[in-house]
């Protein structure tokens, strides 16, 4: 919406059903098509995750191509703040051993990838390490 104010859209403008460009924004579904939960994982962003969490989404949803849940897209951040936004996703009771499509818990990843952090962190808060 403030892309298309900067360039001089009318925000008052109703479509047929009367609805302006605020209303729409506001809408559940349209919320979630442009901000999901996998995409806040991976930019390590705590506060989106919480409240889209607290909106109804669900941590555990795996809602791209290769399978992967949040808890797999925080482990795969490349970023810094990846373990903190783990540790959110973990306190909204994600499942820690969800598998990804090629049957890959987010502790697999962490493994494969080095992220010392990330497995302990997963570890502590229950991963399951004989799989």
């Amino acid at each position: 919406v403030r892309f298309f104010l900067r360039l001089g859209a009318d925000a008052n403008l109703r479509d047929c059903q009367r609805k302006n460009p605020l209303d729409i924004a506001k809408n559940k579904y349209v919320r979630q098509a442009l901000t999901n939960l996998n995409d806040e994982a991976s930019k390590g962003n705590d506060k989106n995750i919480t409240r889209l969490c607290e909106e109804g989404d669900n941590i555990n949803e795996r809602n791209d191509i290769l399978g992967e849940a949040p808890i797999h897209r925080a482990v795969l951040s490349k970023l810094k703040s990846k373990v903190s936004a783990l540790r959110t996703i973990l306190d909204q009771d994600a499942n820690v051993d969800l598998v990804d499509n090629n049957g890959w818990t987010a502790l697999h990843h962490a493994a494969y990838n080095g992220e010392y952090e990330s497995a302990v962190e997963l570890i502590l808060n229950g991963a399951n390490v004989n799989c």
